[in-house]
């Protein structure tokens, strides 16, 4: 990817995070979130997420250097090809916990906790922004060019599990 894509991908990805913790976007979601209608909050955790899966995407080349520079750091005298499948095995474990957040942005009382509580929201965004863009970076470091693959399968399996939740709260 050019420096100019890279450089498109995060802008891109910083103007949709601005938008999605907007005050105006967060009144609406406060709002939401007293009735009981948690969907616009996860949907606005979804928006995190995936945006910053864009800038994930953009600085996975210099993720995978940085990361590999650092298991060979840490594992001296180990071949190539270990290191290389022990940074596909971290990529893997990113990616699967990168989908834990769904489990937690569901909970209407944890919502509403964090309204109430600003400092510790602007926080849980900022988390979610920061395992967003490791997922990002790790779909770019196992699917190198494919990368944008990830933008697909990640929030469809967050959505999955969103609505499973949903759908087993809503029946008596």
């Amino acid at each position: 990817m050019s420096v100019s894509g890279r450089a498109l991908l995060i802008t891109l990805s910083l103007a949709l995070y601005a938008l999605l913790v907007w005050t105006h976007t967060l009144s609406f979601i406060m709002r939401s979130d007293v009735g009981g209608h948690v969907t616009w909050h996860a949907l606005q955790f979804l928006g995190i997420f995936t945006s910053a899966m864009l800038c994930g995407i953009a600085i996975g080349q210099q993720a995978q250097k940085v990361t590999r520079t650092a298991l060979v750091a840490l594992q001296p005298n180990q071949p190539d090809i270990r290191v290389d499948r022990m940074l596909k095995t971290a990529a893997r474990i990113v990616i699967a916990m990168g989908m834990m957040y769904a489990f937690l942005w569901i909970s209407p009382a944890l919502n509403r906790f964090l309204d109430a509580h600003p400092p510790l929201l602007v926080e849980g965004n900022s988390l979610l922004y920061v395992m967003g863009a490791a997922t990002g970076a790790s779909w770019a470091i196992l699917y190198g060019r494919r990368a944008w693959l990830g933008l697909l399968v990640s929030p469809v399996l967050s959505l999955l599990v969103i609505s499973n939740a949903l759908v087993t709260q809503s029946w008596p």
